[in-house]
């Protein structure tokens, strides 16, 4: 299998199936070959809530698609060299073939990220992957290399709120993917566990609901030989304790390991990671603020622990993607490290000014548009969050982090 580039909306009608024929088209002209498939049901002739047109999904002879095998049979580009992915989907089994000829072509695939990694494998090593799914059903995103969004009017109107979201968004999958003094990742064969000379604690069902904060907090003082029940107070000026400051403990000019590994796969709230910070900081800091305590004089909080997360989607699939931004910066400032297990590279957003509206008099959505260079603009002039307007501008930006990742040829 090749690299695999995942493209997702944000919301219906935000362009992603436009984001996908650019890709789709660039990629031929470089030489690339194409394999297309999709998490769950896209490429359908009108939306299902606006009844309005959508974009096609077209194929070229040459290029290779994995979907509904009924679908297949449908298309007019016709296909051969048939072969059965060994999954199923709501629309029949799931099918891998290459296009004799050009067609519109309907993408269905299974839900689950087991099934779409069993699709995926089927992909030969020659082609780049190009995996199409909504922002709804991202799970199985976490196959992919890197990512390409679609946002906009659709999302929201508000040119603040979607720059905020691409903040967010940008925070979460810009986080450093996690590396052992060995140099390999958490995810690497063999290394799921952290060296003996560092303490490692593995929560695998997540962290999204009140009390696994609290649960978190135990392990880890009982890991450092700390008082749970010793907290720190918040200090003048503040109402939460969110205002503790931290510097990185150095030994030799380097950064020191931390004390305990904390890795925590599934599912990550926002709020509830806040809480499990706090928590945790505020026990290592009042436990080092006591002369008599297991950790005197001069002992910072975060510095004792790192936090490994196992996967940006897994942070987007709880709570409001905004509170991320504060949520990091806050971890930060008590000291934590956190990081990932692994990684995709979030490449940018393409921006899309179309709004379909519903008209209650004619009980029918119509098709509007926000003024697409003022809207692209507002949102640049709020966030350095790499975003671009593939039909006002042209479809360069997007071809340059399609270059600059490898997916293709410059």
């Amino acid at each position: 299998m090749g690299r695999t580039l995942g493209i997702a909306g944000t919301a219906k009608n935000t362009g992603k199936t436009t984001t996908l024929q650019a890709v789709v088209r660039f990629l031929r002209q470089s030489g690339t070959g194409v394999y297309l498939t999709s998490i769950g049901y896209d490429g359908e002739e009108v939306d299902t809530v606006t009844g309005l047109p959508k974009p096609k999904v077209v194929v070229e002879e040459g290029d290779m698609v994995a979907t509904a095998l009924p679908l297949l049979r449908a298309s007019p580009a016709r296909f051969t060299r048939l072969e059965f992915t060994g999954v199923d989907c709501a629309l029949g089994p799931v099918y891998s073939g290459v296009a004799t000829g050009p067609g519109r072509v309907v993408l269905a695939g299974p839900l689950s990220t087991k099934d779409v990694a069993v699709v995926l494998r089927g992909a030969p090593s020659d082609r780049v992957v190009l995996l199409d799914g909504a922002f709804s059903r991202l799970a199985p995103m976490v196959l992919s290399d890197a990512l390409i969004l679609a946002t906009g009017a659709s999302r929201s109107p508000d040119p603040r709120r979607i720059a905020a979201e691409m903040e967010a968004l940008s925070a979460v999958f810009g986080l450093p993917e996690h590396r052992n003094p060995s140099g390999l990742s958490l995810g690497s064969a063999g290394q799921e566990r952290m060296p003996s000379d560092s303490d490692f604690l593995h929560f695998s069902e997540g962290l999204f609901v009140e009390g696994q904060d609290q649960d978190v907090t135990l392990r880890v003082a009982h890991v450092l030989g700390l008082d749970p029940n010793r907290v720190a107070p918040a200090p003048a000026g503040s109402s939460d304790g969110n205002d503790v400051a931290a510097r990185p403990v150095t030994g030799g000019g380097q950064c020191v390991r931390p004390a305990v590994t904390v890795q925590i796969d599934g599912v990550v709230n926002p709020s509830v990671f806040l809480s499990m910070a706090e928590k945790v900081g505020a026990v290592v800091t009042g436990n080092a603020q006591d002369p008599g305590s297991q950790n005197p004089g001069g002992a910072i909080a975060g510095n004792q622990v790192e936090f490994v997360l196992g996967h940006p989607v897994h942070l987007l699939l709880s709570g409001d993607i905004a509170e991320w931004v504060g949520a990091l910066e806050k971890a930060r400032r008590r000291g934590f490290r956190v990081s990932l297990k692994r990684r995709t590279d979030l490449l940018g957003f393409t921006v899309n000014p179309f709004r379909p509206v519903y008209d209650p008099i004619r009980n029918a959505y119509t098709a509007l548009y926000v003024d697409a260079g003022a809207y692209l603009q507002e949102i640049r002039s709020m966030t350095r969050v790499r975003s671009t307007d593939i039909v006002y501008e042209g479809t360069h930006a997007l071809e340059s982090w399609l270059v600059e990742a490898g997916i293709a040829a410059g």
